[in-house]
C-alpha cells in the first residue's frame, strides 16, 4: 500500500502516478490588478537578484514571494479561482495564460453569526504591514505580531488561510481553511 502524501518532498516510495506536462502558464499580472493597501506592488518590481529575473519583471510574474498559493479552482479553461494562504486572499486568473483578471479580494472577519465586523484577515507575512523601502530591499519577510494587532487588519496567525478549493456540481466553490481563527 502506498501513500497518497509526498509530505512536501519527504516520501521514500516510488512515484505511482504517471503524469504528462501539458504546458506551464506562469501566473503573470500585465494589467497591474495587484497591489496592496499601503501601495505595496509585486516582488519582481523592486530589487532582484540579477538580470536572469528581467523577462519576469517585464511580464510582471507573481512568485512565492509574492503569495504562497494553496487553493486552485479551476472553473473552465478561462477562469480558475487563486487562494493564497498567507493574506489570506483569493484573485481570479486565465488558467491557460495564467494572465491575472482580477484584483485579490480579502478574507473578511466573520462572527460565529455570519456577520462582517469591518475587518479583513492578515498574517505578519502579509506585506501591507511592511514599509515600501523595505520591501524594495527584501527584508520584509515578516513583521512581529504586535505590528499586525495594532493594524486595522484581524491576526490570523502563523498561517491558517486557504489550503484548497473544490469545485461543487453546481459551480460553486467551496474553500477550505487551514484552521479556525
Amino acid at each position: 500500500k502506498k501513500s497518497i502524501s509526498y509530505r512536501h518532498g519527504e516520501g521514500t516510495f516510488e512515484p505511482y502516478t504517471e503524469t504528462e506536462n501539458l504546458g506551464t502558464a506562469l501566473i503573470h499580472d500585465p494589467n497591474g490588478y495587484i497591489g496592496w493597501e499601503n501601495g505595496a506592488d509585486i516582488q519582481v518590481a523592486y530589487n532582484v537578484p540579477d538580470s536572469t529575473w528581467d523577462t519576469y519583471k517585464r511580464l510582471r510574474v507573481l512568485t512565492g514571494r509574492d503569495f504562497d498559493v494553496e487553493g486552485l479552482a479551476v472553473i473552465n479553461e478561462n477562469l480558475a479561482v487563486i487562494g493564497d494562504e498567507l493574506m489570506p486572499a483569493i484573485f481570479a486568473v486565465n488558467p491557460t495564460t495564467g494572465v491575472v483578471l482580477s484584483p485579490f479580494v480579502r478574507t473578511p472577519d466573520i462572527d460565529e453569526n455570519g456577520n462582517f465586523n469591518g475587518r479583513f484577515l492578515s498574517t505578519r507575512g502579509d506585506k501591507v504591514h511592511c514599509s515600501i523601502a523595505s520591501l524594495e530591499a527584501n527584508t520584509c519577510m515578516a513583521v512581529e505580531s504586535e505590528v499586525v494587532d495594532a493594524s486595522e487588519y484581524r491576526k490570523h496567525d502563523p498561517s491558517g488561510g486557504y489550503e484548497g478549493f473544490s469545485v461543487l456540481a453546481d459551480g460553486t466553490i467551496a474553500a477550505f481553511v487551514e484552521k479556525k481563527s
